[in-house]
């Protein structure tokens, strides 16, 4: 109990209170030191059966003559605690304007490191969707996420508005491009990524 000055004995009510509100400061004053905001990381996504290491490290995938429209993809590489990730590596493989892979050398396939503000860029072309029947892939970018020695993020980015999208299941919602003209130049979309480092 707490001695009640305004009327010279303990009060039971004060001392609920005041105990009460001890605790919600103590709570509080605990989910300050303790409490790791975070935000959601980028969702993985299926790696399919082309993907092949050893890319070269280059940001523009478009070599001379390369048929499809063009596309510029930036963006930043995030933590989960929304901090910009230098170095972080991003690599990147596709199909082309015909919906085909190139599964003997590197065409349409490439790898990229962010800056010192986790900023990434990469020129290459939109891919053509592919397969047929009860399940034509969408047009997709295919893509592995990493910064040092840490997990690796395999994901892939779709583009929104397509038809293809709605047949099939692999696509998310969080996962979907926004394309806009690129001043004449073909196009240009951002995506964040958000992985974990350990």
């Amino acid at each position: 109990m707490v001695f009640d000055p305004m009327c010279g004995s303990f009060s039971r009510r004060r001392f609920v209170r005041g105990g009460a509100l001890t605790l919600a400061a103590l709570a509080e004053s605990r989910s300050l030191l303790y409490a790791t905001p975070e935000i959601q990381e980028t969702e993985d996504n299926q790696e399919g059966p082309y993907y092949k290491p050893g890319a070269p490290i280059r940001s523009n995938l478009v070599e001379k003559g390369m048929p499809g429209t063009r596309l510029l993809l930036t963006g930043k590489v995030l933590g989960l605690d929304g901090k910009p990730l230098p170095n972080a590596e991003i690599d990147l493989w596709q199909a082309d304007a015909n919906g085909q892979y190139d599964n003997i050398g590197f065409r349409l396939r490439g790898r990229v490191f962010t800056n010192d503000s986790g900023l990434y860029q990469i020129e290459t072309i939109i891919p053509r969707h592919y397969g047929a029947g009860s399940y034509p892939r969408p047009p997709h970018l295919h893509v592995k996420v990493r910064k040092g020695d840490g997990p690796v993020l395999t994901t892939q980015l779709y583009f929104r508005g397509n038809p293809y999208n709605y047949h099939d299941p692999s696509v998310r919602p969080s996962l979907l491009l926004d394309l806009k003209d690129n001043g004449g130049n073909g196009k240009s979309a951002e995506f964040q990524f958000v992985i974990r480092t350990a």
